[in-house]
């Protein structure tokens, strides 16, 4: 996984359009978030922070241990102030919440959906 990210320079050209997509969406009244494949967030995060800047809970579901663990912590020092949960499993067996939520963010799943999903 390391590798991924250290060859990518997706999370550059992303962030670097999110006051672009900030300004288009208007995403501010979003309250609750959930991120299915989050990783250790290095999309997520800064697309919270800066289009979602009043979000209240997040919860991300991501099945890799070392990745849901990187989550955990940089949304402890990025997002201190949002009740977070890491879900550490599939979302095929993810327990979704029993409330709806605002907007869930599915930055890393669509490419590893085929047919039957």
């Amino acid at each position: 996984m390391d590798s991924w990210y250290d060859h990518a320079d997706e999370v550059d050209i992303v962030t670097a359009s999110l006051n672009e997509v900030r300004t288009t969406l208007h995403l501010e009244d979003v309250k609750s978030c959930v991120a299915v494949g989050s990783g250790h967030g290095s999309i997520e995060l800064p697309f919270l922070q800066l289009c979602m800047p009043n979000v209240l809970e997040f919860t991300a579901v991501e099945p890799d241990l070392e990745s849901a663990a990187a989550m955990s912590k940089n949304l402890a020092e990025r997002l201190p102030n949002v009740v977070s949960v890491v879900c550490q499993e599939m979302v095929q067996q993810w327990r979704d919440p029993d409330q709806p939520v605002d907007a869930v963010l599915l930055f890393h799943v669509l490419y590893y959906l085929n047919a039957q999903h």
